[in-house]
This record gives structure tokens, C-alpha cells and sequence, in this order.
């Protein structure tokens, strides 16, 4: 794991010579400017620029594009600065990003779509889905579906769960894996198919899931949890519960060295490790417990 962890923290040259390619999801537009996530060669970066009559009817129409014949500048993320400043530059690490490309002028052209691609076009039409609902259905279903707050508007809803410490509620994670899991099985009973049918329809249902929420730490987490029971079950091991979430870290780690960067990775993880070692408690000191852990 640590020869992993430094392969994937050596950082590659960036090289503004090639195309840079985008998604319609992962760009944001507002008075003629966009902004978002980029890919420059192997790297992930971060693009903003000024948009023109084009920009947007393009970029909706084919989903995937690439920005080519740009001039821009590169900017390293900047560090927290002041006490209790959020960090930015940490929290882009974890999403193995480093640098800021902001264009002054750029050509946009449609990429042709692949079998990959098709994720951010769904990610897309549930996003543009999710937008005509009114105010709350949009941002309760997009925090479950995509794990994403659809708007900055939202933020006194966002502190309000803060304040009631329910905030939790918004993450999707193991109780909605379990959700899922149970509404298929229960379908699948209806239909009557067989239980291999309804564990390959779990597997491939959870799978999209990590994929349209963009890899959200608390969904892999339960998913892999999911996937490794399933592997331990059919080859009849016998495996600890605990052991079983050290399993499950690693593999979580092997994907993403970096994973301990973000907050809401570190307090997932926790708080199942706390569920564990207090599995024997009351109620009472199990509750408790996991609060002074978290």
C-alpha cells in the first residue's frame, strides 16, 4: 500500500500542449464564465474561462467535448491560509488534482462518445432531470442520486442539518445501500429470479450507483463492504466483521491512495470503526461512545 501511495502521489508534468477534455456534468456555467473539472493528458486539472454564444449549446448537445487551440495560464491550488479556512488545495489532492487552468481563449469540438463516456451523459440528463422539480425535491434528490448539492442557494438548508446534527441524513452511504439492496431483492422475489440473477443485478445496480455519485467515499465504502460479503459468502470464509472493514480500507486505498484527504472519508470510516469496537455496548454508551469518537 505505501509503494501504491507514492506511485499515485508522484505528480506528472503538466503539458498544455495537448487538448483538454471536459464533461457536461462536471462544468458549471453563471454570467458567461464556466468553471469546473478538466482532463490535460493523464491529469485532472481545474478550468474556468469566459463562454461565448456557442459554449453552452454545444457542450449540452454533445456532452463530451475537447477545448483545443487555448491559451491559458497555470496556477498551482493555494493552501489554507487563516485558522479555520477551508483547504482547498487538500481537499482537490484527494481528488488528484493540483493545478488551476484558467483559458483566455480556447476552440471547443465534440468528442466522439464512448462505452465510458455514457455515465457523465446519464449523470447529465439526471441533473437537467432533477432541475425542472421544485426547490427541496431537487436538492433532496440530488444529494441521494448524485451526492451533490445542485445549487449554492442551498446553504442555510445545508447549516440548518448541520445544526440539528442530522447532516448525515444527506450522505449516502450504508443505510442506502441497504435500501437498495433490499428493494431489489424484494423485486426480484416478485419476479421470481433466481438468487444469483438478484445478487449480479445488486453488483451491477451498486456499481453505476459509485459511478453517478462520482466515487462518494461513504457509498464505495458500503458498496465494497457489499461486494466482499458476497466474494466471502460464495467462497464459504469465515471472516470477522472487523476484519472484513480492514479488508475493505485496503481496497478502498488500493483505488485511491489518497482517500484519507477528505473529511468525509475519514469520518465514514470512523464511525463504522467505532460501530465495531462498541458493537458489545448499551444503546446508552454505544451512542455516546461514537460521538466522542467522531
Amino acid at each position: 500500500m505505501g509503494i501504491v501511495s507514492f506511485v499515485h502521489q508522484k505528480p506528472e508534468e503538466l503539458n498544455l500542449e495537448g487538448p483538454i477534455q471536459i464533461y457536461s456534468d462536471q462544468i458549471q456555467i453563471k454570467d458567461n464564465f464556466f468553471y469546473g473539472e478538466g482532463k490535460l493528458g493523464k491529469n485532472k486539472v481545474l478550468i474556468s474561462g469566459s463562454i461565448d454564444s456557442s459554449f453552452e449549446k454545444k457542450l449540452n448537445k454533445y456532452h463530451t467535448c475537447y477545448l483545443v487551440d487555448y491559451r491559458a495560464k497555470v496556477e498551482q491550488i493555494m493552501p489554507a491560509t487563516n485558522p479555520g479556512e477551508f483547504d482547498y488545495q487538500k481537499y482537490y489532492r484527494s481528488k488528484k488534482i493540483r493545478e488551476r487552468v484558467k483559458l483566455e481563449n480556447y476552440q471547443i469540438y465534440p468528442k466522439k462518445i464512448t462505452i465510458f463516456d455514457y455515465i457523465h451523459v446519464l449523470r447529465k440528463n439526471l441533473m437537467n432531470y432533477f432541475e425542472k422539480m421544485p426547490s427541496l425535491t431537487k436538492f433532496f434528490a440530488s444529494e441521494m442520486a448524485l451526492a451533490q448539492n445542485p445549487s449554492p442557494d442551498n446553504k442555510v438548508l445545508l447549516n440548518s442539518y448541520r445544526d440539528l446534527g442530522i447532516i448525515h441524513l444527506l450522505s449516502i452511504s450504508g443505510l442506502h445501500v441497504s435500501l437498495y439492496i433490499l428493494g431489489i431483492m424484494w423485486l426480484g422475489t416478485i419476479l421470481k429470479r433466481t438468487e444469483e440473477e438478484v445478487t449480479i443485478f445488486c453488483i451491477a445496480f451498486l456499481t453505476i450507483e459509485i459511478l453517478l455519485a462520482n466515487f462518494q467515499a461513504g457509498f464505495v465504502r458500503a458498496s465494497l463492504s457489499y461486494f466482499w460479503s458476497i466474494f466471502f459468502k460464495r467462497k464459504k470464509m469465515m471472516v470477522r466483521s472487523g476484519d472484513k472493514l480492514g479488508i475493505v480500507v485496503l481496497t478502498h486505498l488500493l483505488f485511491n491512495p489518497l482517500l484519507f484527504l477528505n473529511s468525509g472519508a475519514i469520518l465514514s470510516y470512523l464511525l463504522v470503526f467505532g460501530l465495531e469496537i462498541t458493537q458489545n455496548f448499551n444503546n446508552s454508551k454505544q451512542n455516546l461512545a461514537i460521538n466522542l469518537l467522531i
